[in-house]
């Protein structure tokens, strides 16, 4: 396909029964931001035409962008990426025989921001608190955890639940502690780690305001 050519057929699809060769990998994509595939298959013989196949659809998006078209390399973009985007991606290459590679996209799904429930203040010292902290529309499900000035606490509930679109996670997790005089001004915080967030947790905090007998 000549660089130049701007209007390259692409198409998708789950299967293909006539594989002959294969080059697997795997890409990770951000719901709502940009995903990239990228196929290479060693030029032999003539190619009639060479395109991304998935579902057995033709790929008539206006998400989807064409990005490289060489001999040996096709590579187009998706943007605006959704949880229904995940899926095997087939590269053909028209020669005789037809030459095929694969690439599976996974999507993650953001957290929300996390919120915390349960405190009300003030709260007398010796009173039972139950925090809880809570996130929805991870992919995997996110993983929360509880710090009291800047320590971690351990003993918490944690409680995994799918979402009404099957593909998405509420997690949400529970600090249970009798309140001492000592956690007078205290900042208790739920950390939401996720691998799309990129090592920059998402965090909520509550100060404690605990009152004497």
């Amino acid at each position: 396909i000549p660089e130049s050519r701007k209007n390259v057929d692409l198409w998708m699809v789950k299967k293909m029964a006539f594989l002959e060769y294969e080059w697997r990998s795997s890409r990770k994509g951000l719901k709502g931001r940009l995903g990239l595939l990228q196929s290479e298959i060693e030029k032999q013989g003539r190619a009639s035409r060479k395109g991304y196949e998935r579902a057995g659809r033709a790929l008539r998006d206006n998400r989807i962008e064409l990005v490289r078209a060489s001999w040996h390399e096709l590579s187009i973009s998706v943007s605006d990426v959704s949880l229904s985007d995940e899926g095997q991606y087939t590269c053909s290459l028209f020669t005789m025989p037809v030459k095929t590679s694969k690439a599976f996209l996974t999507v993650l799904g953001v957290p929300e921001k996390p919120q915390i429930t349960g405190f009300t203040s003030p709260v007398m010292e010796g009173e039972r608190m139950q925090l809880t902290c809570k996130t929805s529309g991870s992919k995997p499900a996110a993983d929360i955890r509880w710090f009291k000035n800047d320590k971690e606490v351990k003993d918490v509930k944690y409680l995994k639940e799918e979402d009404a679109n099957r593909k998405t996670f509420t997690v949400s997790s529970t600090l249970d502690f009798l309140a001492d005089r000592n956690d007078d001004g205290a900042v208790v915080s739920c950390r939401v780690d996720h691998e799309s967030l990129n090592s920059t947790p998402q965090i909520a905090m509550q100060v404690l305001e605990i009152h004497c007998k």
